[in-house]
């Protein structure tokens, strides 16, 4: 395949990947518990650690563990990939260099724009062999559930969160603030951050102006997506949050097929809970 098929193809495997996962909680549960378990492991994007969970699964029926290229398996490793094993690609950004002169100091300035993207090849743990791999001596232990500071994770949200007495919602943000209710305990305080950074981040502008995004701009629409947001890092993160798995199983019962805008925006709502999983993955380590 050419490049360009290369990288068409591997765009496919991620969105088919992702709308398989958003229909399917178990199963969303499930694949991002074993992207926080192997989060050690990971040296690349979240979009391409994601896009080797589903191509392991596809051409090994494997589960996904760490991947590396040719040569990295040999020099840092001192492991070979075995003969007849085929890669899978991932992918790395090409950077086009602009030079801007400004017209009154002729001072220049450069920066670098995304131009696409190249196919890379890489091997997964289980097409190679040779010495045994160490693991980590830190490798999610996490603490209980009644050791959970929220403090840890609102220090690490990067927004200004409030608490107050609330009687009809848990929290709630109006796109400068995060307000959590005081009722709450420690572990429903915790998810209710990550349902309202998830709206914070999706649902408004950084003049905290609320966008606009479906047609009927649903509030259905936009609880869910919080939802599985929340969902997702929950699960990375080793923390019971039955509540939203419980609020996606009845919408996609309801609802049979995912609405086709929801389905367009289900990069967006992966990728933002990944960047909450990078967030707060060192908050719940013993």
């Amino acid at each position: 395949m050419s490049n360009k098929e290369k990288v068409a193809k591997a765009f496919q495997t991620l969105r088919e990947g992702v709308i398989d996962l958003v229909k399917n909680p178990t199963k969303l549960e499930e694949t991002m518990k074993h992207y926080g378990d192997y989060y050690e492991y990971n040296q690349y994007s979240p979009y391409n650690t994601m896009l080797l969970i589903f191509e392991t699964a596809i051409l090994k029926g494997r589960r996904f563990q760490m991947a590396r290229g040719f040569k990295q398996w040999q020099t840092q490793f001192n492991r070979s990939v075995n003969k007849g094993e085929k890669a899978m690609w991932i992918l790395a950004p090409r950077k086009q260099k602009i030079v801007e002169i400004d017209e009154d100091t002729g001072e220049e300035t450069v920066r670098y724009a995304l131009n696409g993207f190249r196919s890379v090849p890489v091997f997964e743990l289980c097409q190679t062999s040779g010495e045994p791999l160490e693991r980590p001596t830190k490798n999610h232990e996490y603490k209980s559930l009644k050791q959970l500071d929220v403090d840890d994770f609102i220090a690490k949200c990067g927004v200004p969160v409030e608490f107050e007495d609330l009687l009809h919602s848990n929290g709630y943000t109006d796109g400068k603030k995060i307000v959590i209710g005081t009722h709450n305990d420690s572990l429903a305080s915790i998810c209710t951050l990550f349902h309202e950074l998830a709206h914070y981040h999706l649902h408004f502008n950084r003049e905290g102006e609320e966008i606009k995004l479906y047609s009927d701009d649903s509030v259905n629409m936009k609880e869910l997506e919080a939802e599985a947001v929340a969902y997702m890092v929950s699960s990375a993160l080793g923390i019971e949050n039955q509540y939203s798995k419980k609020y996606i199983s009845n919408w996609n019962r309801d609802n049979g097929n995912l609405n086709d805008e929801f389905e367009k925006r289900s990069y967006g709502l992966l990728m933002e809970a990944l960047n909450q999983i990078d967030l707060f993955i060192d908050c719940i380590n013993a």
